[in-house]
């Protein structure tokens, strides 16, 4: 098996990860807003709430490209 036959599954692993890691520090940003204006948001789970949603967003960005690149 060579690299370029694994190349997809590899980035969307490591592209999961990173978008993780971003939405993570992003719902970190988010709770410690909401620290100083407690009546906008409850900010104790924005970590794990942005992570989701950083990792779902980068799932169906790379499935929609590659998708798009074989037709």
């Amino acid at each position: 098996m060579s690299l370029l036959t694994i190349l997809p599954a590899v980035l969307v692993l490591f592209g999961t990860a990173l978008g993780a890691a971003g939405g993570y520090v992003s719902g970190l940003l988010v709770a410690a807003l909401s620290r100083s204006h407690p009546d906008w948001f409850d900010g104790s789970r924005a970590p794990e709430i942005g992570a989701a949603i950083g990792a779902l967003f980068f799932v169906f960005a790379f499935t929609f490209q590659y998708l798009r690149q074989r037709k």
